[in-house]
């Protein structure tokens, strides 16, 4: 199957899996469908400059305008966050050293937080 192709080249990831259950999960609770609770997840983010969708017929398209419609509540975007946290790694692992706050003269730079 496509699956099974990407799994074995590593396209497709245990953990985008877990990432695509939970949106599903979500989707059933608030009645939408998967593809809307993915795009308007992808909206909400601030460090997305353009969300870009992959209708091929016209009632994808409709449906996945639908996402404008959504509204998460604190428990989904939380879930949401979980899920899909990135495991820190150089260099943003190097930011809050004691050796990387002399070197820049123990200044504090406040890490940006999310709205939605």
């Amino acid at each position: 199957s496509r699956k099974n192709i990407n799994l074995a080249t590593g396209r497709l990831t245990e953990r985008s899996l877990n990432i695509a259950d939970e949106v599903k999960s979500i989707a059933q609770e608030i009645d939408v469908h998967p593809s809307q609770v993915a795009l308007t997840w992808t909206l909400l983010n601030t460090a997305v400059t353009s969300t870009i969708i992959g209708a091929r017929t016209f009632s994808q398209l409709e449906n996945n305008l639908g996402a404008h419609q959504v509204r998460f509540n604190d428990n989904h975007i939380q879930r949401l966050e979980n899920i899909s946290a990135i495991d820190t790694c150089f260099p943003h692992n190097m930011i809050n050293t004691a050796t990387t706050k002399m070197m820049f003269g123990y200044i504090n730079v406040a890490k940006p937080h999310l709205t939605y």
